[in-house]
């Protein structure tokens, strides 16, 4: 995980994200990294204490749910930001814990084709990742 913090796209513009962990609440970007398959990476403006469990609570278009999981890094990022592994954990948030980790996979698609000189559009790169990588996401996370 670089200390570099995330350009946030025009996909991560569209998602609203905090995250809570007892009183501590701050917002939170997708950096569009997933280090696993249950595991993302955010950007927030404090850090959170590690192997502690926390909340994340996702605004997404006319979407609103929360997924839990555990802090299981926390690092000091540029410009006093902090990049957080945040493990999701699934219970009854099955469907939304998928959509969180595609929006997260189509965010990191969308950083990759730009350093690649390809700037896509957040519907771009949603079209382009779902035609190529869907069903694969699909078979990996229901396994």
């Amino acid at each position: 995980m670089s200390g570099q913090l995330p350009v946030c796209g025009e996909l991560g513009r569209q998602v609203t994200l905090q995250l809570n962990q007892g009183e501590r609440h701050a917002d939170a970007t997708l950096a569009g990294d997933i280090l696993s398959q249950d595991c993302l990476v955010l950007a927030t403006a404090m850090p959170f204490a590690c192997g502690e469990t926390a909340d994340l609570f996702v605004r997404f278009l006319a979407q609103s749910f929360h997924v839990s999981g555990l802090i299981k890094r926390c690092d000091a990022a540029d410009a006093g930001q902090f990049l957080v592994v945040f493990q999701l954990v699934q219970k009854d948030n099955h469907l939304q814990t998928r959509m969180l980790l595609q929006l997260s996979k189509v965010e990191q698609y969308r950083q990759d084709m730009a350093l690649e000189g390809r700037l896509l559009s957040m519907d771009e790169a949603a079209c382009e990742w779902v035609s190529r990588f869907a069903e694969q996401f699909a078979g990996e996370f229901d396994a």
